[in-house]
C-alpha cells in the first residue's frame, strides 16, 4: 500500500487530485478522486515566492460548503544550467506537503505562509522553479434529520 505523500505525489503528477469528503464517519475512509481542473475551481491559491524559499499568498473557498484542512503541495524543482546533465545524483531538489488546519466558510480567504523545510542549495550549475498547488481538503456536509448514524 502506498503512503499518504507518495499517494500524493503520484496523483500529482497524473494531474489528478484527492479531497476527503465527509458526509459522516464512514466517508472519512473514502476520499474523492478529482480533476486537477475540479480542485483548483474549488480552492483557489495564490502566491509569491521569497528569495528564501518561502510561500506566501492566500487560500480562498469558492465552494458553496465549509472547507477544512487543506492540503499544499510544495515543489522546489531543480532545473540545470545545461539541459543535458545526464543522470545526476546531486539533485537538490524536493517537494514537500503541508496541511493547512483551517476551517473556511464559502466566500472566505485565509494568509497563507509556508517555509521550506531545508534552506536551498546555494549553486551555479543551475536554479529552482518554485510551485505550490491545492492537493486535497476536507469538505463539510450538514446532516439532516436521521442523517446521523454512525456518528457516536
Amino acid at each position: 500500500m502506498l503512503s499518504h505523500k507518495t499517494a500524493l505525489h503520484l496523483a500529482s503528477s497524473l494531474g489528478v487530485l484527492f479531497c476527503v469528503l465527509t458526509a459522516n464517519a464512514a466517508d472519512l475512509r473514502r476520499p474523492a478522486v478529482v480533476s486537477l481542473s475540479a480542485m483548483d475551481a474549488a480552492v483557489s491559491l495564490s502566491i509569491d515566492v521569497r528569495e528564501d524559499g518561502a510561500i506566501e499568498g492566500s487560500l480562498r473557498n469558492n465552494t458553496e460548503r465549509k472547507i477544512g484542512d487543506v492540503e499544499i503541495l510544495v515543489e522546489y524543482a531543480w532545473i540545470w544550467a545545461k539541459d543535458f546533465a545526464g543522470d545526476r545524483v546531486d539533485d537538490p531538489g524536493w517537494s514537500m506537503t503541508y496541511t493547512l488546519p483551517v476551517e473556511m466558510t464559502p466566500g472566505s480567504s485565509v494568509p497563507v505562509n509556508i517555509a521550506p523545510t531545508r534552506a536551498l542549495a546555494d549553486r551555479d550549475d543551475g536554479h529552482y522553479l518554485i510551485s505550490a498547488k491545492v492537493v486535497g481538503y476536507v469538505r463539510y456536509r450538514w446532516l439532516g434529520p436521521g442523517e446521523n448514524q454512525g456518528l457516536q
